[in-house]
Parts: structure tokens; C-alpha cells; sequence
């Protein structure tokens, strides 16, 4: 077969080109340029001759009246002048080249994307440019790598909760299991309540709960479950489980996902229970308040707490916590602390001082602190009542939300920050809001902008490249 015959068969081109098309008129073959892009551009020595642009959002740019006469090198942004170069280089060479994008510099917008093909005509310095508007495609990629970003930041969030709720699971001492209250099947369990059943990990996951006690205790269960959804949380009498052992059960309803999970926490009967001890009746009577109590020695040494300060420091059990310093999970440092404490002594009381709270795993919330300075058995005591307030905090600030936006806010980092910081950072911000401002002020054009701030171009795109605000082209 015909090299030449079999090669233009592969290409599926015109096979009777030179018949057909010879007897068009030019204006029926001007048409059908007009058409077959957003912008074509008739191209001669790589100045523009003639142009049309049937796209509506590209008429409003006045591409058609700026460009008839202008080198076309001279249209695009600086760093797309080498993929023209490279256009213009293999339509003279008559080689094959790929398509190129390139920016188009605007008056009045940022700049314009094209990704240009082109067609060499039977005259060496004249070719056809058929170009494809990508600025709707470029809004599009954008909101992908936001849209991206915004998932990896979720899924790190995610792991960082997983990790810690695996830890703390694993840490209980006491059997836990945690089931659907719709199927009763469990979920999760702990290493204690592996060890209670005798099983192992995945004999026990999906199982339903009913299979680990007595057939007649099915219904006590279901009452149990029942009562947690509707009160919160339960307790059952002694329930013998199927090897003769007999538990208590304790159960408390928390909603994830789509349907309502209960968990069980499982006690020996013959264990004894510990008694509390340096608390008081009026702190035993708080025990379930949402925010953290505690109190402590003058030195700071901690009595008591409820069951919220042990959970917002990922503790599992009071006996844990009681006789550590307080220190060691309140204020940002010891001057922060010194500073609470000094004027806890000198007023008696102190209200919503602003300080932190770190677990023991590192993790730190912003919280606020009210303590009071009284007595007990005759002993001096301090008693703290801390509120978190991390969800009065935006979870993913921008630049200008990190950063103090009046003198006031500035003073309030003071002790948080080192001041070398807050210099830097300041900085950076005050670069970036006049940044946007010029943008904002020029229709978010990029040369006008650098103008206004006393810029080169190269140099505002430098800054913009910093922020991550540039657009590939």
C-alpha cells in the first residue's frame, strides 16, 4: 500500500480537499474560521493582519481594534512570549508543534488565557492562529485546588481526631463497647472488654450484643438502649453475661453519622467503686457541667476536677490527675500563669482571663479562666472554672484574620507571640492587604496594580507567587 495514501487514511483529513474546497468563496471559508474558534487570528511575519473573535466575553476586551497591525509577541504577558516564539518557529518550519496557552495581557480584567493551535497557509509567512478561551477553565481549576485544599485539611483533621479517640479508647481500664442502637451490633471495643469475653478483635466487631449475655437478657438490654437514647444515659442492674460472669452496665447516647450510637461501659460487680475524695459537695453536685472545674492547693496542686477538665486534657481517671500541677496543662507559659495567680491573690477572684489549654498529647484550645480564691477545712483552696472558647475562633483564618487589625488586638499577642514575630507577620500582612487593595482599586489588573505600588511587574508577580495567588499558564 501507499505510504502516503495509508498516512492520510490514520489521519482521517479531507480526501478531496483539492476539489471540493477550491470552488468555496472566501467569504464562506472566512465564516468557517469565524467559527471554529473563540479567536483566529491571519497572521503575516508574526504581525496580527486581521482578526475575528465570535466569543462575546473576548469582544468586550477590544482585542479587534488594539491588535490589527500589532506583533502578536507583543500581545502576551512576558512569561508566554516563548510559547509564541515557538509557534511562529515550527509554522515556518513547517513541523508539527502542540498546542500552547498563553496569557493575553487586559486592560480591563486580569489577564486573558488562550491555548492557541496553528495552520500553516501555502504562503511560508503567513499561518492561521485558532485560539480557545480557558478563562472560565481557569476559574474552574481554581475552585479544584481550593476545594483540594479545603479536603486535605479536613481528612488532617479527621486523622488527628481518630488518633486521638483510638488512644483514649485504649487507655480506659474499664471494658468499653461501643454499638448501633438501631441493630445493636458493636462497632468498637477496647482491650479490657477483649480480654472480659474472651474473643478476639474481630470475632467481636459487627457482632450483635445480645450474643455476649444470657438469651434471657435480651430484653433488658433493649430496655437499656432505650432508655439511653431517650435519657442520655443509663444504668442496669446486674446482667450475667454468657460464661456466668455478671457486669453492670452503664450506657450513654451520642449521635454520628446518620443514626444514634450508644457506649457501653462495662463494670465487675464484685469491683469496688473509688471513693471520691478532695472534693466538696458543691463540686460533686458539677461534676457533669459542660465547662472544666478544678481546684487545687496553693501550689497549684490539683485536688479535684470534674469529668469536663479530664476530658479537655484527655485523661481517662481522676486518680490520674490528682497531685498534678495545674501548670502543667494551664497558660501559655509561667509568666502567663504567674500573671493569673498574682491576681487571683491580690482581687480574691479573677473573671475570663484569656490564657490556653493543652492536653497531655501537646494539643492546645483557647480557653478563659475564672477562679476564686476560699477555704476549705480551715486550708486554703483555689477554684478554677475554665470555658473553651476555640469554636468562637474561625478553624481555618486567612491571612488578614490571623493577624491583629488594630492596636488593640496587636497588645493582645503580646506574651502569645514573640515580638520578632509579630513584626514579621505584621509585615507580610500589611504587604498583602496593599497588594489586594491595588487589585481591587485596577479591576484586578496585574500591571496597572504594580504601578500604583511602585512595582515592576516581575516583582508584584514575585510577591503574588509568595501569597499563591498566581495562575499557571
Amino acid at each position: 500500500m501507499d505510504d502516503s495514501k495509508h498516512s492520510k487514511d490514520l489521519a482521517h483529513g479531507f480526501q478531496q480537499a483539492d476539489k471540493i474546497l477550491a470552488t468555496l468563496d472566501p467569504r464562506t471559508l472566512a465564516t468557517t474560521l469565524e467559527q471554529a474558534a473563540d479567536i483566529t487570528l491571519i497572521i503575516e511575519d508574526g504581525i496580527i493582519k486581521d482578526i475575528a473573535i465570535p466569543d462575546t466575553n473576548l469582544q468586550q476586551e477590544g482585542f479587534a481594534t488594539s491588535w490589527p497591525g500589532k506583533s502578536w509577541i507583543r500581545t502576551v504577558t512576558v512569561e508566554s512570549r516563548p510559547k509564541i516564539e515557538d509557534l511562529l518557529s515550527a509554522s515556518a518550519n513547517r513541523n508539527s508543534v502542540t498546542e500552547r496557552q498563553v496569557n493575553h495581557m487586559s486592560t480591563s480584567a486580569q489577564d486573558v488565557p488562550i491555548k492557541y493551535k496553528t495552520v500553516q497557509t501555502d504562503q511560508p509567512n503567513r499561518i492561521i492562529a485558532l485560539g480557545r478561551n480557558l478563562r472560565s477553565l481557569s476559574a474552574l481549576q481554581q475552585r479544584l485546588v481550593r476545594t483540594h485544599q479545603d479536603l486535605e485539611r479536613d481528612y488532617a483533621r479527621l486523622r488527628a481526631t481518630e488518633t486521638r479517640y483510638r488512644v483514649l479508647l485504649d487507655t480506659i481500664t474499664e471494658p468499653i463497647l461501643i454499638i448501633d442502637a438501631d441493630t445493636m451490633s458493636i462497632k468498637d471495643v477496647n482491650a479490657p472488654a477483649i480480654r472480659l469475653v474472651g474473643r478476639v478483635r474481630d470475632e467481636i466487631i459487627s457482632q450483635s450484643i445480645r450474643d455476649f449475655f444470657r438469651q434471657d437478657q435480651s430484653g433488658r438490654l433493649e430496655r437499656l438502649t432505650a432508655r439511653a437514647i431517650s435519657d442520655g444515659n443509663a444504668a442496669s442492674d446486674p446482667i450475667a453475661l454468657m460464661d456466668g460472669q455478671t457486669v453492670k452496665l452503664f450506657a450513654s447516647a451520642f449521635h454520628q453519622g446518620v443514626g444514634p450510637q450508644i457506649m457501653v461501659r462495662l463494670q465487675a460487680e464484685t469491683a469496688a467503686q473509688p471513693a471520691e475524695k478532695g472534693g466538696d459537695a458543691m463540686l460533686n453536685a458539677l461534676q457533669d457541667l459542660p465547662d472544666a472545674l478544678v481546684v487545687t492547693s496553693p501550689d497549684l496542686r490539683i485536688l479535684t476536677a470534674n469529668r469536663a477538665f479530664l476530658d479537655n486534657v484527655q485523661i481517662t481517671g481522676a486518680a490520674q490527675i490528682r497531685g498534678a500541677s495545674l501548670g502543667d496543662f494551664l497558660g501559655r507559659s509561667q509568666t502567663d500563669l504567674n500573671v493569673l495567680i498574682s491576681n487571683l491573690k491580690t482581687g480574691g477572684f479573677v473573671r475570663n482571663f484569656a490564657t490556653s489549654l493543652t492536653d497531655r498529647f501537646g494539643a492546645e484550645d483557647q480557653v478563659e479562666v475564672s477562679a476564686i480564691e476560699t477555704s476549705q477545712s480551715g486550708q486554703p483552696v483555689f477554684g478554677f472554672s475554665i470555658r473553651n472558647v476555640a469554636r468562637r475562633l474561625p478553624s481555618d483564618p486567612g491571612i488578614s484574620e490571623r493577624l491583629p487589625s488594630t492596636a488593640d488586638q496587636l497588645t493582645n499577642l503580646v506574651g502569645r507571640v514573640p515580638l520578632k514575630d509579630i513584626v514579621k507577620e505584621a509585615t507580610v500582612l500589611i504587604e498583602r492587604l496593599c497588594i489586594e487593595a491595588a487589585l481591587n482599586l485596577t479591576g484586578d489588573n496585574r500591571a496597572s496594580a504594580a504601578e500604583i505600588l511602585g512595582l515592576s511587574r516581575q516583582g508584584l508577580y514575585s510577591k503574588l507567587s509568595r501569597f499563591g495567588d498566581t495562575d499557571d499558564a
